[in-house]
């Protein structure tokens, strides 16, 4: 039996399900982990999508987002537990311990470094987002897809694509986000809220990211960083930075582009990193230097030190990768 037909089995024989994703999480995490909570309860059963964080505010036009809860239920009343778009069980959050020995997990995702933590594991590296995952799943399932369903897998597919710009995007892909169109999902309108309408604070905050502009190794690395005294300033939270890291590798002549910047974890001053690279780098290899990880042409990470140290251990290594 394929991990598909697995991941299918397991949806149609249990009644009940607890669906989580990563903390701080985006587009794809919420419109794959969403959208199959929403499939579920269409299919008459019991589904809780709990999530540590809040859904960004630029993804407030899902359906039926208040049915998320923040507040973690009581695991043992599920059959099953869902897990989407983490790249290792870690980073669903601080709820680690009280969900981690489920006695049925499924894991379903498209990261590369992906441990393989669940009973039923449907990961997909060549997938350009979980939620073509999730819409695979459904279709294999028959469901008959609505306007809110594919409005959540469309807006997850397009935002891990990045409207199709990133080399993740397939024919599969497209094939999927036809698919939801055809169900219901407003490309346009979707399109305005990911990329168009942005906050006048979002503007401002990038103007001062902006200022902090390095090229190096020969014009092939460019980033930024951002403290967390700008965040403060500015009065803004982590979400204002979507998209930020994605500038720099717009110049011409970049292979890599970076976005650093200052957080708190449990109360500690760390440093979290994020990478995009094009097809010359591995993004996962660079990362990995940090104890990071993610996709090849995205990932990320978490360490300690000082900006300006990170920044240069950061460039040193893209500079090895690009020798």
């Amino acid at each position: 039996m394929s991990d598909l037909a697995r991941a299918s089995a397991a949806l149609r024989e249990h009644a009940s399900f607890l669906l989580m994703t990563h903390t701080n999480p985006d587009g794809d995490a919420i419109g794959g982990a969403h959208g199959l909570a929403l499939a579920l309860r269409k299919m008459g059963k019991r589904a809780v999508f709990y999530s540590q964080d809040t859904p960004p505010s630029y993804l407030s036009y899902l359906p039926d987002l208040d049915a998320i809860v923040n507040d973690l239920p009581d695991v043992a009343d599920f059959d099953a537990l869902l897990v989407l778009d983490c790249g290792d069980f870690e980073r669903v959050g601080r709820v680690l311990p009280r969900v981690k020995d489920h006695s049925f997990i499924v894991n379903m995702d498209h990261h590369a470094s992906n441990p393989n933590f669940g009973h039923v594991n449907l990961v997909d590296e060549h997938a350009s987002s979980t939620s073509e995952i999730v819409y695979r799943v459904l279709t294999a399932m028959d469901f008959e897809f609505d306007a809110a369903v594919a409005t959540c897998l469309y807006t997850g597919v397009i935002s891990d694509t990045r409207s199709f710009f990133n080399t993740n995007a397939t024919p599969a892909s497209f094939r999927a986000c036809a698919a939801m169109v055809e169900h219901g999902a407003d490309p346009a309108a979707i399109a305005r809220a990911l990329f168009v309408e942005q906050p006048p604070e979002k503007a401002r905050l990038f103007a001062e990211a902006l200022a902090t502009l390095e090229l190096d190794v020969g014009g092939q690395v460019a980033g930024m960083v951002v403290t967390n005294e700008l965040m403060k300033k500015l009065g803004v939270s982590s979400e204002t930075l979507e998209g930020f890291v994605d500038f720099p590798l717009t110049i011409r002549g970049v292979e890599a582009s970076y976005l650093i910047r200052e957080v708190f974890v449990e109360g500690r001053k760390r440093i979290k990193g994020s990478v995009r690279t094009t097809e010359r780098v591995d993004s996962t290899l660079v990362t990995g230097e940090f104890g990071g990880g993610g996709h090849r042409r995205a990932a990320g990470f978490t360490t300690d030190g000082t900006l300006a140290d990170v920044r240069a251990h950061l460039v040193g290594i893209l500079k090895t990768h690009l020798s």
